[in-house]
């Protein structure tokens, strides 16, 4: 498949300014014009191209013309573009809207949502007007978080090319909130250039008129912006004549900031605060940047011929697409994003319980409600399932010295043999709620003594379960008698150990609340329970805390049922510091895998799914692999169990 709207083909070489002291190789590219479908010999031609973005579901970039307040989409495989035209004044910015066939688009200065399918107005539905009382000014940009937010600013009036400075703001936009728009920056003159680091804790900005790239500290749990500072100032390496204004990332994290006036798209690395390389284009006006493309590694760019003699610049205005960068877009799970990651594919009822075993580079994990126990061979790609027809499986955790697993199925423990068929497989070890007939082992892990650690859950009808009937217990040779050490708890889930083995930290699901204990490894024994962080104080009460895993860092990591993400813990300062969103709602329990412990693996649901809901979440019920996290895990124990592999 191959873009047919290529016009031409210019090759250059170094572009930057010749003021600047980087030192550049001969590094050279290919910058192709979009065609108009009516003269393909000729460039398609806007007033003023911007806020292009890439729909990679439809394979089709959407841009604006600002001056003749239209919305457009390019067809990347056909090269068609179509238009939809807006009444109501200048149009800015275009954004994609997740799960959802519409539109978010800035009009003067309220943000609307529009149905492309709709003729005329009846097509817009307000959402939200920001600078009220100031009727001149317009939004200038705008783009979704990770956390689904709306990020936006203000320009002031504008006269040509001159704009009133300090007349505007940049705003975050909450979801549950659009009519409350939250001032984040105050004055602004021209907000553009807004953009996140790959792990979503720094905001890069641009007030065009400062001739800076500027970058904040970001909480995406909150939305705050803190540690103001600059990235780079365009004036110190040679373009003084210019001013940033569209910004986009790419996946090594480094920044593409389009230079209006300065005809040149500039490649820089934000941790160096050095500039990388200078694209040159045969225009003055270079308005946006955005990957595209099936690869996402073309690189398309907006440009603009208002208030130009025609004569002068005959190709301002045309969309650009620059290849042959050795650079590429970040892979978007829409609104969010990952670095890189895969997913299994086979759906799942209701995946859990994923535990890596290094010895044989192999990840296990089941499917609770088919009773299935799976293995997934890192090396061989073999993926194996063993049924088991006695009931609800929960657990798998490997043994140590032994081809033997644990499982936990219904309220008891057994060895599995999986040569073994049906139910002669299992050797039973200890049952656990005995009298409770109803209640379900939930969670079990192992801690560096080899004892088993594993919680119930009482009666569960639908996603509802009963409170109180449960409790978390302890398991450990010779005699293998279940020790209670909590009671009562409601869904034992997420057990893990600190890195020194001093403390532990449990999550009883209904609580809300992620817990830590005093930990005596010698004795199995904890102590002085404490609250390590409220669940009330971030989402409302339908999320709930499952299973957690910890890093080589220290920081814990939480899989938050029922708002599909994952969180990132530090326990000492009882913060999230980083968040990510995956593709489905019901994410249910993770753990560290692969040969250097760095894929973070994700199990997922579908249990009680809706069609209409699953038709929403097709990947509900995959396994996740998270790659290039910015950290790796720690081996998870065994389960001692001596002679397992006789043991009958």
């Amino acid at each position: 498949m191959f873009l047919i709207i290529a016009l031409t083909c210019i090759i250059y070489h170094s572009a930057a300014a010749d003021t600047q002291e980087v030192q550049e190789s001969q590094q050279y590219y290919r910058i192709s014009m979009v065609s108009s479908h009516e003269n393909p010999g000729s460039p398609a031609l806007f007033v003023h191209g911007e806020s292009p973005v890439w729909d990679p579901e439809l394979q089709s970039l959407y841009f604006v013309d600002v001056r003749d307040s239209n919305v457009h989409r390019l067809d990347y495989v056909s090269g068609k573009i179509y238009t939809k035209h807006i009444n109501y004044g200048e149009v800015n910015v275009v954004s994609l809207v997740a799960s959802s066939h519409r539109l978010l688009i800035a009009v003067r200065s309220s943000l609307y949502l529009l149905d492309w399918a709709i003729a005329g107005d009846a097509a817009l539905r307000l959402l939200t007007t920001v600078d009220v009382g100031l009727p001149d000014n317009v939004i200038s940009e705008g783009k979704p978080d990770a956390e689904g937010r709306f990020w936006t600013g203000t320009r002031g009036p504008q006269t040509g090319d001159d704009v009133v400075p300090d007349k505007a703001t940049f705003y975050s936009v909450e979801q549950e909130r659009f009519t409350h728009p939250r001032i984040q920056l105050r004055p602004v003159s021209i907000s553009n250039g807004i953009v996140w680091s790959l792990n979503n804790t720094v905001l890069y900005y641009i007030d065009s008129p400062t001739q800076k790239i500027e970058a904040f500290d970001f909480d995406l749990q909150r939305g705050d912006l803190s540690g103001r500072r600059t990235v780079i100032d365009i004036t110190t390496i040679g373009y003084e004549d210019a001013i940033p204004y569209g910004m986009t990332i790419d996946s090594s994290g480094n920044l593409w900031i389009a230079l209006m006036f300065g005809g040149t798209v500039l490649h820089v690395d934000p941790d160096t605060r050095q500039l990388v390389f200078g694209y040159k284009l045969p225009v003055s006006r270079v308005t946006s940047v955005c990957w595209g493309g099936p690869n996402l590694d073309e690189l398309f760019v907006t440009t603009a011929r208002d208030n130009l003699d025609a004569a002068a610049e005959p190709l301002g205005g045309a969309i650009f697409t620059i290849r042959g960068t050795g650079s590429r877009g970040v892979t978007h799970i829409t609104p969010n994003q990952f670095n890189t990651f895969e997913y299994t594919n086979l759906t799942f009822s209701h995946a859990e319980s994923p535990v890596w075993d290094p010895d044989i580079q192999t990840l296990y994990w089941v499917d609770v409600l088919q009773q299935d126990v799976h293995s997934l061979d890192y090396r061989t790609r073999q993926h194996k399932v063993k049924h088991i027809n006695y009931g609800e499986v929960n657990i798998v955790i490997p043994i140590k010295n032994s081809s033997r697993l644990l499982v936990g199925v219904r309220n008891e423990l057994h060895i599995m043999d999986w040569s073994r068929p049906g139910d002669s497989a299992l050797r039973f070890v200890a049952a656990f709620d005995q009298g409770l007939p109803d209640n379900i082992l939930n969670e079990g892990i192992v801690d560096a003594f080899g004892r088993f650690w594993g919680g119930t859950k009482g009666h569960q009808h639908g996603n509802d379960v009963v409170w109180d009937e449960g409790a978390l217990y302890s398991l450990e040779p010779p005699h293998f008698v279940p020790q209670i050490r909590l009671k009562p708890v409601s869904i034992s889930n997420g057990l893990v150990w600190s890195l020194n083995n001093t403390i532990m930290y449990y999550i009883d699901s209904l609580s809300r609340r992620i817990e830590a204990f005093d930990f005596n490894l010698e004795r199995g024994h904890i102590s002085r329970r404490r609250t390590i962080l409220e669940l009330d104080e971030y989402w409302d009460t339908e999320v709930i805390a499952d299973g957690m895993t910890i890093d080589k860092d220290g920081f814990i990591w939480i899989a938050l049922m029922f708002h599909g993400c994952i969180v990132r813990i530090n326990p000492d300062t009882r913060t999230i510091v980083e968040r990510y969103k995956l593709p489905v709602t019901l994410t249910t329990s993770l753990t560290w895998g692969g040969p250097n412990l760095d894929d973070l693996i994700v199990t997922t649901s579908r249990r009680n799914m809706s069609p209409d809901t699953l038709k929403k979440q097709p990947l509900a019920g995959s396994v996740f692999i998270l790659h290039n996290m910015g950290t790796s895990g720690v081996s998870e124990h065994k389960f001692v169990f001596n002679n397992a592999d006789t043991y009958k």
